[in-house]
């Protein structure tokens, strides 16, 4: 069993317990966490690239001359005065319209849903759980 601590790897004990709890008292088996495909394909991130913004973070996502995806997040606001440092990490195609993590984050690979449409064929919204809006291109 996972430990119990302030901080670590929350979603992973909470998945932990829950598994259990679901499978023991109502023999219900969870569908695994999203993970990355080992061979996920390279795409055109032309609809993602961009900057998001929400009132804790801005995320920049750009796409390198080898066409990997990164996203790079830095927080702001009351996340920023809790001292967390700013992350970058590569996205990989997860199922259409959204990215996920290559590594994991918190116990679990983060997926990256892009929706909406700028009216220039970008993606208007990040949505992380979050929605972050389109700030620049």
């Amino acid at each position: 069993m996972a430990v119990l601590t302030n901080g670590g790897e929350p979603i992973a004990v909470y998945e932990e317990i829950t598994r259990r709890v679901l499978r023991e008292l109502a023999d219900v088996e969870l569908p695994p966490l999203p993970a990355p495909a080992p061979d996920a394909p390279r795409v055109d991130a032309a609809r993602y690239v961009g900057t998001y913004s929400s009132g804790i973070a801005d995320t920049v996502v750009s796409q390198d001359e080898e066409g990997r995806i990164w996203a790079e997040r830095t927080p702001k606001g009351i996340m920023a005065e809790f001292g967390g440092p700013p992350e970058r990490f590569e996205l990989v195609p997860a199922r259409e319209g959204s990215l996920i993590a290559v590594q994991r984050q918190h116990g679990m690979h983060q997926v990256h849903s892009f929706v909406g449409d700028d009216g220039d064929g970008h993606a208007l919204f990040l949505h992380t759980g979050r929605a972050d809006r389109r700030v620049a291109p």
